[in-house]
């Protein structure tokens, strides 16, 4: 280092400079807190009233009931609100997933440290500020959603323990990368997972509409959700906790600035994800299994 700052002075000032600042402060200066909370509300709201507008219109279509649906006593008011959920899901997985999936994988191809924030490299690249405000952005919507799912499990759309679980979890997660506003290749990596909810909400769906075309739907996208649970969930997600834990490890200046505690929880929390994946991996190929058969 000061070998280096000896030839070239003024670069180190500006560099020490820059990281007076946390990383976070500089992507605050682009986006506040108080907007990105007041986002995470809006989306909870759009997607409240997007679901009671659908169950409202689903009372009055009729659509029939599976046999599946029947045998386990679903009323027509349970089959309307399964079935606006689903769709609510797959609505907002459909540009969610993706977006963060492309996102991700640019960040890949970019690499460390712009994968840690825009704002490492001084003066920042335009493009590269966007990226981060786009994976913030996709943040706030992801955990609206989940809020919207935690206020329905209290309506009652949802039953479970376990449930209430999986979204206050989700939750959190959301609130952290929402807090560190760090971090946009983990971050992004981790709301890819959603790719694999469209197929799983899709397979839900049709699986409680009555007809053939339901059914085969139904089937084909079970398979699809085991194929992107197990690509994106398990293999990429896994990747890329992994490789932020070893640059993390390797440049610890950037873990330091942003608060070693704060990377810390956001590597366990991150990890304890993965690990959840794959325990549930377990049950997803398995059940892939028997149908296959």
């Amino acid at each position: 280092r000061d070998l280096f700052s000896s030839f070239f002075p003024l670069f180190c000032f500006q560099a020490e400079k820059a990281m007076d600042i946390s990383l976070t402060e500089h992507y605050r200066q682009h986006r506040s807190p108080q907007v990105s909370a007041l986002a995470v509300l809006a989306w909870a709201l759009i997607f409240s009233l997007y679901a009671l507008l659908l169950k409202f219109v689903l009372l009055r279509k009729a659509l029939p009931m599976s046999e599946a649906a029947k045998s386990r006593g679903t009323s027509r008011v349970e089959f309307a609100e399964n079935v606006a959920s689903c769709i609510v899901a797959i609505s907002t997985h459909i540009y969610l997933g993706p977006a963060a999936l492309m996102l991700s994988l640019h960040h890949q191809f970019q690499g460390y440290p712009v994968a840690f924030s825009a704002f490492v490299p001084q003066p920042p690249k335009q493009n590269d500020v966007l990226q981060d405000l786009l994976c913030g952005q996709l943040g706030e919507m992801f955990t609206g959603n989940v809020l919207y799912q935690i206020i329905f499990w209290f309506l009652k759309w949802e039953t479970g323990i376990d449930a209430l679980l999986h979204h206050i979890g989700f939750f959190l997660a959301g609130v952290l990368i929402l807090n560190l506003a760090v971090y946009p290749k983990l971050a992004s990596s981790a709301m890819c997972m959603e790719v694999s909810s469209i197929f799983l909400s899709t397979h839900l769906m049709f699986r409680q509409i009555d007809g053939k075309l339901c059914a085969l739907l139904s089937d084909v996208a079970a398979a699809f959700f085991a194929l992107t649970f197990l690509t994106i969930r398990i293999l990429w997600f896994g990747y890329c906790v992994v490789d932020f834990i070893y640059h993390a490890w390797m440049e610890p200046e950037i873990p330091q600035n942003v608060g070693v505690t704060k990377s810390v929880i956001a590597a366990a929390v991150f990890g304890l994800g993965w690990i959840l994946q794959l325990y549930w991996s377990q049950l997803v190929v398995s059940k892939a299994a028997k149908a296959a058969k």
